[in-house]
């Protein structure tokens, strides 16, 4: 049994941090895996396949990411796993689950003080967690992903860059072949841009390398990032890419491309989902001009207009739900003074946690999954209801009111932590 405080760095080498994150996270890793490997028996799968694809996606790492390789190993020791499990889960047939989903929203905003990046992340409910982590000498970053994905799907790293991806449209050129996600390439921008000009140069040498995948089966991958000068969005397949540079207002994406050049991909027209998620936030951010405030964005990402394609997801109408959502607030003048606010879980069923650029060390229950899956008990009892509004309004405000005075207290956490595992134990006419 790993015996650990209530916070801890994760600021060693690969091998070492992977080590540690696997103790932590074991149990719904292995989980994850064994959920999988139920999928794979039920689909008729060989095999043979997995283990061919593993390989394959081994010697990619060992081309782009070979400290990625390192960690995997420690995540295994750790897990008492087998690293080639990690693989496979990181290398899965495009087509081993439902097509579509994987639907997040997202937008950005860069302002004259400052710089605002929002995702919302819908995907299959695997339990979610949030890294604060430095390998050897890389880059430190703060990041969330489920637990076992080598990628992260919202970031946030020490050079005050910030990044989300999103599913794109369904196109033209997407490899099937083992090779990275958009989850993967967003851990890579979070590794390696100093700023957002960095990250056209580092996906063409991935697509050179013929690195890049999809997301998904035929979807094409749509990535926002923004530092403390300007905001970038960046639309790909496997074969090419579009840019557009963001100097001031605000742009927002669902799933489908928006830059003329990426539209030339598209099979189909965007799905009704995707156009009705992009109205959804557009008309929410329309009703702000220009006074949006962070209280608007929490308020946005709980909006359930539009079910079953609303902002704010169950998975009752399709496989997919909200599962995150994180929003940070660049300090264009004042960059060290940046920070974080990550909601780990369904946003109706958990609460936005403020972390400092400068932050250093982790809530346990944060990293080993231990919070998420407080909130999803949450969830499973009362769905995307209202019962939690009074705690998370009182909460939420005062760490609001904290962050405006640069202050952050751990003790926030903690709460957090405490009021699900209370929410989660009630009885609905109790709450």
């Amino acid at each position: 049994m790993l015996k650990t405080g209530k916070y801890l760095a994760i600021d060693k080498s690969a091998y070492e941090n992977g080590l540690l994150l696997g103790k932590l996270t074991g149990k719904y890793l292995r989980r994850k895996r064994d959920t999988i490997c139920g999928v794979i028996k039920r689909t008729g799968y060989m095999g043979n396949i997995f283990r061919s694809r593993s390989r394959d996606f081994a010697a990619l790492l060992k081309k782009v990411a070979p400290a990625w390789l390192e960690e995997a190993k420690g995540i295994a020791d750790g897990a008492g796993m087998n690293a080639d499990e990690l693989l496979m889960l990181n290398s899965l047939p495009p087509d081993l689950f439902s097509k579509g989903g994987m639907n997040c929203t997202s937008f950005m905003h860069i302002g004259t003080r400052e710089n605002l990046l929002l995702k919302i992340r819908d995907e299959r409910n695997w339990t979610q967690h949030f890294v604060i982590k430095k390998n050897g000498n890389a880059m430190r970053f703060q990041s969330g992903t489920d637990i076992g994905n080598f990628g992260v799907a919202h970031f946030f790293n020490e050079n005050c860059v910030a990044g989300a991806n999103n599913t794109g449209s369904e196109s033209k050129d997407i490899s099937d072949e083992p090779r990275l996600s958009d989850c993967h390439i967003l851990r890579l921008f979070a590794e390696q841009c100093t700023s957002v000009d960095d990250a056209p140069a580092l996906l063409e040498k991935l697509l050179r390398a013929k690195a890049v995948g999809g997301a998904g089966r035929g979807r094409g991958m749509i990535f926002l990032l923004s530092d403390k000068e300007r905001g970038m969005l960046l639309e790909c397949t496997s074969e090419n890419y579009a840019l557009r540079v963001i100097e001031n207002g605000i742009l927002s994406v669902s799933n489908h491309y928006l830059t003329r050049k990426a539209q030339s991909w598209e099979l189909k027209k965007p799905s009704k989902n995707t156009v009705l998620r992009k109205k959804r936030i557009d008309e929410l951010l329309n009703t702000c001009a220009d006074n949006l405030t962070l209280k608007d964005i929490m308020r946005f990402s709980r909006d359930r207009k539009y079910l079953p394609h609303a902002l704010c997801n169950d998975d009752g109408k399709h496989f997919w739900m909200t599962i995150s959502a994180a929003v940070q607030v660049i300090n264009r003048q004042e960059p060290g003074a940046s920070r974080q606010l990550f909601c780990c879980g369904n946003t109706r069923n958990s609460f936005y946690l403020p972390f400092s650029l400068r932050e250093r060390v982790n809530f346990v229950p944060l990293v080993n999954g231990d919070f998420y899956e407080a909130a999803d008990k949450s969830y499973k009892k009362f769905a995307c209801g209202s019962h939690l509004s009074r705690e998370q309004r009182s909460l939420e405000y005062k760490i609001i009111d904290s962050m405006a005075q640069n202050r952050f207290h751990e003790e926030f956490e903690q709460t957090a932590f405490d009021i699900l595992k209370s929410a989660s134990g009630k009885s609905k006419s109790k709450v």
